[in-house]
């Protein structure tokens, strides 16, 4: 418990071992066929790491209103805590801490040192499929809640993965659309929330999205990833993509992009990055960078102090049961119609109209006397 208390310390504190000049010396013993694996993951959860160099492996999980596991159905069963959107209607700081804290809890018992969540786009539109999963259409709360969220979980050790930057407000043709922003709107409606998470609580990793911003993928956006988000804010952590989201070797390692996920790489293998360095058009200083933000990562979440990865467990604790129902109670919002909805007859506004999403129901609304 002691060592598990001084790890707590050193990751709140900033400070992370081995230090920097043990990692240049772990990139100088690192062969080009290694820097390569590092670069993207082993599988659909997992990093590669490097054992005759004690470079370990990382585990991730799906967030961002829980810590589900590696399995989409049937798997080890986890808490589900309210969604974002939810969290959001308390306007509560001090609570979304707290679910960051257990958050971490619920990471760890997945056998994962790192969650994917939180997600901060802002709803641009009442059909986003994901809407749910992000705070609110207000940059400024998103920003707020998702910082405290974040420094929750990073104060158990477990690093957070903001997500997904940027400006996708859209789920239709994600891959493949274009999101066309002014320079205005993309500083302050589509950035700002991630601006704000970022200088208040610096994340340790952060999720590209799949689509292209104006006109170039976001995994190989040169202006978001490298002036923006690295010179600009100062955004010291690693960069991941979204799953099967990089789009090119060159272009994304130059931009600045760190981890293609999930593996096996599609575009970061050991002959694309090989035949990119032959060309000229990318150079192995430039892998040595990308590799630095891998190891800096594994260094923040403890991985190696501990290169376990334990099986996954179901904990049903009972402090993270009345989290969540605090979190649900406060989070409910009361709706008075004077005239707003497109309502009439026997639903109006002297009657109260109750809607509910109960199990495997598409949705349910009820007029309730006041």
């Amino acid at each position: 418990m002691a060592d598990r208390l001084k790890q707590i310390a050193l990751h709140t504190m900033g400070s992370i071992a081995p230090q920097a000049s043990s990692l240049g010396s772990i990139i100088k013993e690192l062969t080009l066929e290694e820097k390569v694996s590092l670069l993207a993951g082993k599988d659909f959860w997992t990093t590669n790491a490097v054992p005759r160099l004690g470079v370990p492996s990382l585990k991730v999980s799906d967030g961002p209103n829980g810590a589900r596991g590696e399995a989409f159905k049937g798997g080890v069963k986890s808490a589900c805590f309210p969604a974002c959107v939810s969290l959001a209607a308390t306007f509560d700081k001090g609570l979304a801490r707290h679910i960051g804290k257990a958050l971490a809890e619920e990471t760890r018992t997945k056998g994962a040192t790192v969650l994917l969540g939180p997600t901060v786009c802002p709803h641009r539109d009442p059909r986003g499929g994901r809407n749910f999963e992000s705070f609110s259409e207000d940059p400024l709360l998103a920003g707020e809640l998702a910082a405290e969220y974040i420094n929750g979980l990073q104060a158990e050790g477990v690093g957070a993965t903001i997500k997904h930057y940027a400006a996708n407000e859209s789920e239709t043709k994600r891959f493949t659309i274009d999101a066309e922003v002014s320079a205005r709107a993309l500083r302050e409606i589509y950035l700002k929330p991630f601006e704000i998470a970022v200088k208040k609580s610096d994340p340790w990793a952060l999720m590209t999205s799949y689509n292209l911003v104006n006109g170039t993928h976001a995994d190989s956006n040169e202006f978001l990833i490298r002036k923006v988000l690295r010179e600009e804010w100062g955004f010291k952590g690693l960069i991941m993509s979204d799953w099967g989201g990089v789009n090119s070797t060159a272009e994304s390692l130059n931009a600045g992009h760190d981890l293609e996920m999930p593996g096996p790489a599609s575009w970061r293998t050991v002959a694309k990055v090989a035949e990119a360095i032959k060309k000229g058009k990318l150079t192995e200083a430039t892998l040595n960078g990308r590799v630095k933000k891998v190891l800096e990562l594994l260094e923040r979440t403890g991985k190696f102090d501990d290169p376990t990865i334990p099986e996954e467990k179901a904990v049903d604790k009972a402090s993270h049961r009345e989290l969540i129902r605090r979190a649900g109670a406060e989070g409910m919002v009361l709706l008075k119609n004077e005239a707003m909805f497109c309502l009439s007859g026997w639903i109006s506004s002297s009657r109260w109209l109750w809607l509910a999403y109960p199990k495997n129901s598409l949705g349910m609304a009820e007029a309730l006397p006041p």
